[in-house]
């Protein structure tokens, strides 16, 4: 499938599963803790006779360790939700551009932020796929292009771009990214451009002579 030029791309749905899990990994972990919890709580009447607790004692303890893990347990699934929210609006306003002389990559929901890199600055295109990325299909692409960013001039002039793409995709922008930066772009002149036949004549060369 070719890349259309100059027109907003999205990063691939395969990457929307990548980002959504990243965001929602500090949910997972509340989620194993409660279910350490609710394993616990099987555990309470043994509890009950160790601390040598009384009927209501016991009541009160179960009671509000019980409340507290409804109270996490409603508190992640509510965001749950918001993540999930948030990464399809995040994902919507990720998109990348393959412009005729750079490669933008435009994101932000509130604040937009639109990095243009030059296919002369591009040094390198580096594709990585952790066992999550390859289980989902997807590559982080890493873009080394020469800067004068103050970031970059201690690291030898070079600053890096990543963006996380599906396998497909990444392969075949990395194909062309690296042609680009190999290949000097063509200026096409307009049909109605007059062209010059023959040697051009120096303003010199018309002059009179002088005598």
């Amino acid at each position: 499938m070719a890349i259309p030029q100059n027109v907003p791309q999205h990063t691939g749905l395969n990457s929307l599963t990548v980002l959504f899990v990243r965001r929602l990994t500090p949910v997972i972990f509340v989620l194993f803790f409660l279910a350490v919890v609710a394993a616990l709580l099987n555990y309470l009447p043994n509890i009950e006779t160790f601390f040598n607790l009384t009927p209501r004692a016991y009541q009160i303890v179960y009671g509000i360790i019980s409340f507290f893990f409804l109270i996490a347990a409603a508190a992640s699934l509510v965001a749950i939700f918001f993540v999930f929210l948030f990464t399809i609006i995040q994902y919507y306003f990720y998109t990348f551009i393959l412009g005729d002389f750079s490669f933008n990559i435009i994101k932000g929901i509130f604040f937009r932020e639109d990095t243009s890199i030059s296919y002369r600055q591009i040094r390198n295109v580096d594709l990585e796929q952790p066992l999550l990325f390859i289980l989902l299909k997807v590559s982080k692409m890493t873009i080394l292009m020469l800067s004068n960013a103050p970031d970059a001039i201690s690291n030898g002039g070079v600053r890096s771009v990543e963006i996380i793409l599906d396998a497909n995709l990444a392969e075949e922008l990395q194909d062309i990214l690296v042609r680009r930066s190999n290949v000097s772009e063509v200026i096409e002149l307009p049909a109605n451009t007059p062209r010059i036949v023959g040697n051009p004549v120096s303003p010199l060369d018309s002059a009179p002579p002088v005598i």
